[in-house]
């Protein structure tokens, strides 16, 4: 189970991290080979407002969840892609 709040979340955290995966492909290619996780999740917590005023366990409960669900967010977004250009 999760709930509305943290779904919303971890989308959100999906989207800066598709966004990030796509600069890092197109402004640094050997850096976007050897993705640094530590790093998106370091600029998540101190360059953006995703966690504004949530409590530190929030965080905590977010971070496991997306890590988990992320395989899961890759493969609906290809799944969505070629749904949407009809491939």
């Amino acid at each position: 189970k999760i709930s509305e709040s943290v779904l919303r979340t971890i989308l959100v955290i999906y989207s800066y991290y598709i966004n990030y995966t796509e600069f890092l492909k197109t402004n640094n290619p050997e850096k976007a080979i050897a993705f640094d996780m530590v790093d998106f999740v370091n600029k998540i917590l101190t360059e953006t407002d995703v966690f504004a005023n949530k409590p530190q366990w929030y965080i905590d409960d977010v971070f496991p969840k997306f890590f988990e669900l992320l395989p899961i967010l890759n493969e609906e977004k290809y799944l969505i892609w070629y749904i949407r250009w009809g491939i």
